[in-house]
């Protein structure tokens, strides 16, 4: 299976946009947002993907660059 980027992975691993909207409460064209994006910008979103797809929340957040940090 091919995933565009590690949201997308978890999203797949959870059963899909739908099922994370619901599981979330969030709507589907966020989740939307979040694989297009390729991460997931609020902290605790992200946080409860991961737990929901039992992988390290850290590959769901934007990476920091060197300028930014």
């Amino acid at each position: 299976m091919h995933f565009r980027n590690q949201v997308d992975r978890a999203v797949k691993l959870c059963g899909g946009p739908t099922m994370v909207g619901v599981g979330l409460g969030v709507a589907n064209a966020t989740v939307h947002d979040w694989i297009r994006r390729g991460y997931v910008p609020k902290l605790s979103r992200a946080k409860e993907l991961a737990e929901f797809a039992e992988i390290d929340f850290r590959l769901l957040r934007k990476p920091i660059t060197q300028s930014e940090g």
